[in-house]
């Protein structure tokens, strides 16, 4: 992304994130589909054979634009410029907590109703469709508007207060819609913390792919644990729905922890 898009590397991002969670919405609402019909062996091959048409359509397409310039500077060297800033470490883990409080709904949120498979997946696939929306869309809201603003005071909140009507409300066609922007809310802050992350003092085009992936690598840790944190907490489902609650309230009070 940062060969191909360099100062526009961020928005970049934000695109495929939002392709990925398109990806994760069309599996969880083809899947259940599929195995009514063809069985479980099929739901396999069917996501097998797309992975390797995305391989052939990467082989095909996915060149580089140019020959990059190799970039002097030591990993060690890298962090100690980024660790200037005081924010270097929260804007990584709001990225913890927002793919971790991601994984963990989705994967929560079918048990909290009695839902039969298909209102399963589908459930879970309106919720990701909303992620998706969310990572492609508050980038441009958040320029406008403020970063902090937009991502503290509106997103963190309105996803928590989402999350808290879903487990309280019970009409099907109402909880699709509040999954939908429990999706949408929830998503929002992880490209804008992104984009934070590579424009903080101390970060260079030398360093800025350290940053990056720091930030990318402390989310992944945070879709690693608290999913696993939660099924452990699935033995009470009233303690796993709380569980998640804090994960975003985690996130707000990481915003607001945030040094301008």
């Amino acid at each position: 992304m940062i060969q191909w898009f360099e100062e526009k590397a961020s928005l970049a991002i934000g695109i495929t994130s939002s392709g990925l969670f398109l990806g994760f919405s069309f599996g969880s609402v083809v899947s259940p589909y599929i195995f009514d019909k063809y069985g479980f062996d099929n739901v396999f091959k069917f996501f097998a054979l797309l992975t390797f048409i995305a391989f052939v359509i990467w082989a095909i397409a996915g060149k580089d634009k140019k020959k990059l310039e190799s970039r002097r500077v030591s990993f060690k060297e890298g962090i100690k410029q980024i660790m200037a800033s005081k924010n270097a470490l929260i804007y990584p883990f709001i990225g913890f907590f927002i793919v971790g409080a991601t994984l963990s709904a989705s994967a929560l949120m079918p048990s909290l109703h009695d839902f039969n498979n298909i209102e399963k997946g589908v459930i879970i696939s309106v919720m990701l469709l909303g992620c998706a929306i969310g990572a492609f869309s508050f980038p441009y809201i958040a320029a406008k508007y403020g970063i902090k603003k937009i991502a503290s005071g509106g997103v963190a909140i309105l996803a928590l207060l989402l999350w808290i009507a879903f487990y309280f409300i019970s009409p099907y066609t109402l909880l699709l819609l509040i999954s939908f922007l429990f999706g949408v809310f929830l998503q929002a802050g992880w490209p804008i913390a992104l984009h934070s992350q590579e424009t903080e003092k101390g970060v260079t085009k030398e360093n800025e792919g350290i940053a990056a992936s720091l930030f990318i690598s402390l989310s992944n840790v945070g879709g690693a644990v608290l999913p696993v944190l939660t099924g452990y907490l699935e033995r009470n489902m009233d303690i796993a729905f709380a569980g998640i609650a804090v994960y975003i309230i985690a996130c707000f009070i990481l915003w607001i922890a945030i040094r301008r």
